[in-house]
């Protein structure tokens, strides 16, 4: 295995992570709106 692969592994998983951790905190803020106009 190449010395780079680990690294570059682990940049497109934080950047997956980084990515979902946007996507769930906007969908956190779409329940609580559609909360509060139920």
């Amino acid at each position: 295995m190449a010395l780079s692969h680990p690294s570059a592994y682990c940049r497109k998983v934080f950047d997956n992570a980084d990515r979902w951790a946007r996507v769930s905190r906007r969908g956190h803020q779409l329940v609580k709106t559609v909360r509060l106009s139920d």
